[in-house]
């Protein structure tokens, strides 16, 4: 069973955090219910969710590149409704560029 495509297929981004823990992104887009369907399996399924990811990054080292971004991006709600995920390294760094 491939329980994070399943979660992706919902709506939610799945993520290993760098200590080994789950984070899932995406949920405030969602309704109630479907956010609330992404949770009960998450908590039900973590271990195969976390396995199935390792898998992924160990893969291929794009995909580890990938997992690092949205194991570190935050979701930002921008003005217009849309929401994106920013990476607080980009703009530490353009900071430091001004």
């Amino acid at each position: 069973m491939n329980v994070a495509r399943m979660l992706r297929d919902l709506g939610a981004v799945p993520a290993m955090t760098p200590a080994g823990g789950l984070r899932l992104m995406g949920l405030s887009s969602l309704d109630r219910e479907t956010a609330a369907r992404v949770l009960d399996v998450a908590r039900k399924h973590k271990a195969a969710i976390l396995a199935e990811l390792a898998g992924y990054v160990a893969a291929s080292p794009a995909l580890a590149e990938v997992d690092r971004f949205f194991s570190t991006a935050v979701e930002h709600r921008f003005p217009d409704g849309t929401t994106g995920w920013i990476d607080p390294a980009y703009f530490k760094s353009m900071r430091a560029v001004r």
